[in-house]
């Protein structure tokens, strides 16, 4: 948490900045542009069991990549288990306590029974719900060390909750997807698709192009019809919820208590993930040093594909005056500009998992951890999959790039984008 006012030149505490990650790529990428911590989950007992396959191996892995950063790893055990999936829930709990996580994060009182005995810390997820000050004292008392918000909380409530219960630590999103739900607990999924999104397979369909129409009415001239809703040319997107942002108002929320920052997006790109990770860590960087709030971060993050961007529920006043909270998907300037992957540095040749169109002649940037360290690559020669030289490569494929410049075996694992 924020300190009142630091000694001159003594850097602030800042709250941890907290990234997803969807693979062990993913997870690399993360920490290499600034996350403090990442949370990860087997596909089995998280949140996201459709897109995202991690084993158990991959989780040990994740482990040795953490401790090689001196980063922290969370392991999602989220989902709300049936009956049938409590024996093999015991099994992975034994697993995670010879692992040693940095936290278990658990949203169902049976992983709790369950994981208290492990000694690992336990953070409870936003799916709880978790709204005010007797709840959090409750989940205190049974040994929770962290508190992850419900996203529907205000400033004000939130500090609050902090000043009741200081000893707690608080954890809240500040960007990504918020969920047209009550903290992420949805129904929609398994009523539409058979797929209930609180076990990890959620369908997204609230992010669907509905079209609204009236109770059927009758008319004298046609008999009974529907009568359909004025809406532009893009349909209804009245239950897909504009993105999270809070990117210029990061001190309030740490001085309210807040002592973890949370990016949501498991599922997101490579180009996403190191975009909103980097920005979020020069943000906190610029906070730790005193400095004011830079625009420009906000102009860096709109290039990621987004749905438009809303201050969340933290600030129930702006969206009297200003904000939308419903929005449709908006095709960026952003993911458009993320053309591949860099999976290995071989002399001259960058080997890539390919995003986008690359041609030769082509002028790419290539993302680093920070900004102003950006570096210009200009592509001479592209040689496909099959060993052939060509003109172009096309999404899907790998492909080796030879540059103009000097390659360098940090490189791997970085993005290449269009240059701005």
């Amino acid at each position: 948490m924020l300190t009142d006012k630091p000694e001159q030149n003594e850097p602030r505490p800042i709250p941890e900045l907290i990234a997803p990650a969807g693979s062990l790529e993913k997870l690399q990428l993360a920490y290499r542009m600034g996350a403090d911590g990442c949370y990860i989950g087997s596909s089995a007992f998280s949140m996201r069991t459709r897109q995202n396959r991690i084993g158990l191996k991959d989780i040990i892995e994740a482990r040795k990549i953490a401790d090689g950063f001196g980063k922290k790893l969370y392991v999602c055990v989220n989902i709300f288990p049936r009956n049938r999936q409590v024996e093999k829930l015991k099994k992975h709990l034994d697993f995670l306590a010879e692992l040693r996580p940095d936290a278990i994060v658990f949203a169902d009182p049976a992983v709790l029974e369950l994981a208290r005995d492990t000694g690992i810390p336990l953070h409870l997820s936003v799916q709880t719900s978790t709204a005010n000050s007797l709840s959090v004292k409750f989940w205190r008392k049974t040994g929770v060390s962290r508190i992850i918000l419900a996203r529907e909380l205000s400033l004000t409530e939130i500090a609050e909750i902090k000043s009741e219960v200081p000893d707690i630590e608080l954890e809240a999103f500040v960007h990504g997807s918020v969920c047209m739900a009550y903290s992420g607990r949805c129904f929609l999924s398994s009523v539409f698709s058979g797929r209930d999104a609180n076990q990890g397979m959620c369908a997204h369909n609230c992010r669907d192009d509905y079209r609204l129409t009236s109770a059927t009415i009758q008319n004298a001239a046609w008999g009974e019809q529907e009568l359909e809703i004025e809406e532009d040319e893009h349909g209804s997107h009245l239950i897909s919820s504009r993105d999270m942002c809070l990117l210029p108002h990061l001190e309030k929320l740490a001085s309210a208590g807040v002592g973890g920052f949370k990016i949501e997006g498991r599922n997101k790109s490579e180009y996403y993930l190191s975009v909103v990770t980097r920005t979020y860590r020069k943000a906190l960087d610029d906070l730790r040093e005193g400095k004011e709030y830079d625009p420009a971060l906000f102009e860096e993050i709109e290039k990621t594909g987004n749905r438009g961007f809303f201050s969340g529920f933290y600030f129930p006043e702006l969206k009297e005056q200003t904000e939308e909270v419903s929005g449709r998907p908006i095709p960026p300037a952003g993911e458009n500009h993320y053309k591949a992957r860099i999976t290995g540095v071989n002399g001259a040749g960058l080997e890539v998992e390919v995003k986008d169109r690359i041609r030769t002649g082509d002028s790419l940037k290539l993302l680093t951890e920070k900004f102003g360290a950006e570096k210009i690559l200009k592509i001479r020669r592209i040689v496909n999959h099959r060993q052939e030289e060509t003109e172009e490569v096309s999404s899907g494929v790998k492909a080796v790039l030879e540059i103009d410049c000097e390659t360098n075996p940090d490189w791997q694992g970085l993005v290449l984008q269009n240059p701005n």
